[in-house]
């Protein structure tokens, strides 16, 4: 299995629909204690047929009632793996060896600030704090600032929130699952009390699949006594229509370039290239801005605030939920756990092109984007690579727009040269940096040019002479 997540399209689209609701402690009530209840409930993402790591749904297990545990004493603990159906897991994997990966697991949505009786860091107020053992992390039974809730701490003393984020491990039971080790489950026990667990950042392939065809993932708990889930299937995504992407020959204001009286040099138009996502959120940018500056969609996004908050379905972002803390760094390269390499990116292959032509494609798809990258939801894309060799060489980087050799288009735009390989062959590739998630069916636009090298004097008169 890669260790990189590539969030690549040649003809490539993704939208996360419907998720589930923000999850919190609660308040405590009047009533009796209950047994303890588990149950789990799965958001549902439409995916894009071209995507090789599709974000799906989250799941969330909700548990309430039990019996209380004694103070200080060890919360039980169990594992919990997931089986998709008929797709393999493809989250980025943060450790090849061992399968640690960026898929999460949530315990009461920590630093989402949902409200909740607790009192102090505990729940949907405390920190995200990192399980950084494989077997799991250790949890104790104490009460929070009030003496009413049930919290876990880190401690049989007490002390801080004990550990509330997990990684999951890709792999131990096949490559159609993740287990989360060693999760202390404590029981809500007071009446009006849930106890959260939320599964984030999975990734599944979808190339290949019929539009319309479900994919399921199936929860098994190892200490059923701890956290008593019914076996049973939850629809996590479904595979939504394909992106079209379509070439015009004759675009208005075009001109034949091989015309006699096509002065050689410049960039005259061609054709024009057209990519349309036929969903909402098809075509989606590296990180949700959070500013209105320039490139803000691009950045890796994993400040405070980021991108970083339990519970939400980041639209328009190939990103999902961003984890700071959970990191692995591959050569110059350090990728964090929920953070895409880049944006939606589009491409377009040449080939074929004569000795002494010149094709030239536009740097954007339209002129005079104001903040591009920014929280504007015109869509907009740059170009980032101009040859089939730079098409990934800025995974993880801040984005470089590619604007070497620009010369301007004979429709306005601007336009750059593409360097052809041995075969003569180019590549041109676009990333989207600007998206408008609640538009269905956009379409990006991009166009393509040539030029040609004058003939010389002796290559003229030769032809003249053997015509």
């Amino acid at each position: 299995m890669a260790i990189f997540r590539k969030s690549f399209l040649v003809v490539m689209l993704l939208a996360l629909a419907g998720t589930l609701a923000n999850a919190q402690i609660g308040f405590a009530v009047p009533g009796s204690a209950s047994p303890l209840n588990c149950s789990a409930f799965a958001g549902m993402a439409l995916l894009r047929p071209e995507g090789f790591t599709e974000r799906v749904g989250d799941i969330l297990i909700t548990c309430t009632g039990g019996t209380a545990l004694p103070l200080g004493s060890q919360v039980p603990r169990t594992n919990i793996t997931l089986f998709m159906s008929p797709v393999n897991i493809t989250s980025r994997l943060l450790d090849p060896l061992s399968g640690l990966s960026e898929a999460l697991l949530l315990i009461d949505d920590p630093g989402s600030s949902l409200p909740t009786g607790a009192s102090g860091l505990y729940g949907p107020k405390a920190p995200q704090s990192l399980c950084a053992s494989m077997v799991g992390c250790a949890a104790f039974a104490q009460l929070d600032g009030s003496g009413v809730y049930p919290v876990a701490s880190t401690t049989a003393e007490g002390g801080t929130n004990a550990a509330n984020v997990y990684q999951g491990y890709v792999g131990a039971a096949g490559d159609n699952t993740v287990t989360f080790w060693g999760v202390p489950v404590l029981p809500p026990e007071l009446a009006g009390v849930q106890r959260t667990f939320r599964i984030t950042n999975l990734r599944v392939p979808t190339v290949g699949l019929a539009e319309q065809q479900q994919i399921s993932a199936f929860l098994s708990a190892s200490n059923f006594a701890a956290l008593p889930v019914p076996a049973a299937s939850s629809l996590v995504g479904q595979v939504g229509p394909p992106m079209t992407a379509t070439v015009d020959p004759a675009p208005a204001g075009g001109a034949s370039p091989f015309a006699q009286c096509v002065a050689p040099g410049g960039a005259t138009l061609a054709a024009k290239l057209h990519f349309s996502e036929r969903l909402g959120t098809g075509f989606k940018t590296r990180v949700v801005p959070l500013t209105d500056v320039a490139w803000a969609s691009t950045l890796p996004n994993t400040g405070t605030p980021g991108q970083n908050i339990p519970g939400n379905i980041f639209y328009g972002s190939e990103s999902g939920f961003i984890l700071p803390a959970a990191t692995a760094t591959i050569g110059p390269v350090t990728y964090v756990a929920g953070l895409a390499d880049f944006g939606t990116r589009l491409k377009a292959v040449f080939t074929n092109i004569p000795a002494g032509i010149k094709v030239y494609v536009s740097t954007t798809n339209a002129n005079g984007y104001a903040v591009p990258g920014g929280t504007g939801i015109t869509p907009y894309a740059v170009l980032v690579a101009g040859n089939q060799s730079d098409e990934a060489n800025t995974d993880g980087a801040v984005i470089t727009p590619l604007s070497s050799g620009a010369v301007p288009g004979s429709d306005g735009l601007t336009a750059v040269p593409l360097t052809p390989d041995a075969s003569g062959s180019a590549t041109a590739v676009w990333e989207v940096v600007n998206t408008n998630p609640n538009t269905l069916d956009v379409t990006l636009t991009f166009s393509v040019y040539i030029g040609y090298d004058g003939v010389p004097a002796t290559h003229g008169a030769a032809r003249i002479a053997n015509e």
